[in-house]
């Protein structure tokens, strides 16, 4: 299948796969636009490395702690 991971612990675990995709995104977004990844690492005062993590934490906490999930 086009675009779907092959790999059985993802589709056993699907909040692996999206896991695994917002990093992706973000590791995708912040190789395009490094400047804007060093505003952020400049204002919170942390490596741009750390930057990217806290940003991929952050959609991850969101997505899967504060947001409703369907029943």
């Amino acid at each position: 299948m086009a675009g779907k991971s092959q790999s059985p612990l993802c589709e056993d675990r699907p909040h692996i796969e999206r896991v695994t995709r917002i990093a992706h995104d973000h590791i995708l977004y912040a190789n395009g636009h490094p400047s804007d990844l060093q505003i952020i690492a400049d204002r919170l005062g942390i490596s741009p490395e750390s930057a990217l993590a806290y940003a991929i934490a952050e959609q991850v906490t969101e997505e899967f702690f504060l947001t409703p999930q369907p029943v």
